[in-house]
């Protein structure tokens, strides 16, 4: 792919300039894909299902951050921003399905809803069940992404494995929770600000201080920042490659996202004393770095 004017130059630059932030994001990368959870995932008591679905969105997890550090090093970070956004609706992905008790009921709907999920701190959606809602919602949305095909724009499909299945998966989760699921684009019910308040305090400050930033770049609704103004003739020029100080903050941002991530999993599954206590060192590393924690960072 061809490089943009001087991008080798900035990119040794960038990682001569923020060294240690660069090997901080390496440093958690190879200590979380090299520690061995395997074993330790499968003598959880989480269910079978719960158990898959976390290693998924793990994996997710892993890859949207080695991407993040990799546009960092290269000084796109408007792109690291939009992945970072992803990066923090999959740890409420990961809270959703492995919090023990997470305040979410399906109540009669309003207007023309017949039902409605909202948020309850009194009432506690169990954790088995929100596994089960998670793999549905995937399934239902695959069946009536595939029957839209057949229907709209004459695609030749079949899908009678895929409406079994979601049949099948209805039944688990009832009418009401399928009503909410076929409606609604969100496993959980809720929208992304409701799910981070169900969450707590932390995911919430992020969600208000951050995920509206990233998404306007997510959205095409933030193409200002792909200009400039040179302080010298005044003129308009694209901006295409980030320098140090926004590089450094969207890698910061990028890196404690997924030490939020890291935490989300210990916390709610044993993953023993050791893999536990380095991950809690290096929480507390970033935290001596950039003065908070993970959950604590701005851009």
């Amino acid at each position: 792919m061809l490089k943009y004017p001087k991008q080798v130059e900035r990119s040794r630059e960038v990682q001569e300039a923020i060294v240690a932030e660069f090997e901080f994001a390496s440093k958690v990368f190879s200590f979380w894909v090299l520690s061995a959870k395997d074993d330790l995932i499968d003598k959880s008591p989480l269910s079978w299902l719960g158990k898959h679905i976390a290693g998924m969105l793990n994996l997710q997890a892993v890859k949207q951050f080695r991407s993040i550090v990799e546009l960092c090093r290269e000084c796109e970070t408007f792109n690291a921003n939009v992945l970072a956004r992803s990066l923090y609706e999959t740890v409420l992905a990961l809270q959703f399905v492995l919090r023990p008790n997470l305040g979410i009921e399906v109540l009669p709907g309003k207007g023309k809803k017949k039902f409605r999920a909202i948020l309850n701190p009194d009432a506690s959606l169990p954790r088995d069940f929100r596994a089960e809602l998670y793999r549905a919602y995937s399934i239902i949305r695959h069946y009536e992404d595939g029957k839209r095909e057949v229907e709209e724009f004459g695609l030749q499909l079949d899908l009678t494995n895929a409406q079994e299945m979601a049949a099948e998966v209805e039944k688990i989760i009832g009418p009401e929770w399928t009503y909410v699921l076929r409606n609604i684009y969100s496993y959980s019910g809720l929208s992304v600000a409701d799910l981070a308040k169900a969450t707590g305090p932390e995911l919430t400050s992020w969600y208000r201080r951050i995920y509206g930033f990233q998404s306007r770049m997510a959205h095409g609704a933030n193409a200002i920042r792909h200009i400039k103004v040179d302080s010298e003739t005044r003129l308009i020029e694209p901006a295409i490659l980030a320098g140090n100080e926004e590089v450094s903050g969207t890698l910061g941002v990028g890196t404690a996202m997924f030490l939020c991530c890291v935490a989300t999993i210990y916390e709610n599954i044993d993953l023993g004393p050791t893999i536990t206590g380095l991950a809690q060192a290096m929480i507390q590393e970033y935290a001596e770095m950039t003065g908070g924690p993970p959950s604590a960072t701005v851009l």
